[in-house]
C-alpha cells in the first residue's frame, strides 16, 4: 500500500512539474510573439535563448507577427538567424506570405520567394 502511494505522488509531482513547464512555455511563445509585432529582436533573443519556440502557432506565428509589424530587419532576423518556417500559417491557414503581399512588403515578399515558400 505505502509503495502505490509513493507512485501516485511520484506520478502527480511529474504531472504538476509538467504543467509547470507547459505554462512557462507557452508564456515564452506568446512573449516571442509579441517581441516579434514590436520589432524588438534584443528581447527575441533573450527568449529564444530561454527556449521559446520560433515556429509556435497558437493562433498566429512569430513570423507573421515581424511581417505585420513591418519591420524588415526584424523579419529577416527570424527566417535568417532563427530559421522561422516560411511556410507555417496561422490558425485561418494564413501565411507570412500573405501578409506580406497584403501590406505592400516588398523586401519581405522576396526574401520569402527566396525561400521557395
Amino acid at each position: 500500500m505505502e509503495g502505490q502511494k509513493k507512485a501516485v505522488e511520484t506520478v502527480a509531482m511529474a504531472v504538476d512539474m509538467e504543467s509547470e513547464r507547459s505554462a512557462e512555455l507557452n508564456y515564452l511563445n506568446t512573449k516571442f510573439k509579441l517581441a516579434a509585432r514590436r520589432a524588438n529582436v534584443k528581447l527575441l533573443e533573450e527568449l529564444r535563448e530561454k527556449g521559446a519556440e520560433v515556429d509556435h502557432a497558437d493562433g498566429t506565428t512569430a513570423l507573421i507577427s515581424a511581417v505585420q509589424s513591418e519591420d524588415y530587419d526584424c523579419f529577416k532576423y527570424l527566417v535568417e538567424v532563427c530559421g522561422a518556417g516560411v511556410d507555417v500559417a496561422n490558425a485561418e491557414g494564413e501565411t507570412p506570405l500573405h501578409y506580406a503581399c497584403s501590406l505592400g512588403q516588398v523586401e519581405m515578399v522576396s526574401l520569402l520567394l527566396e525561400k521557395k515558400v
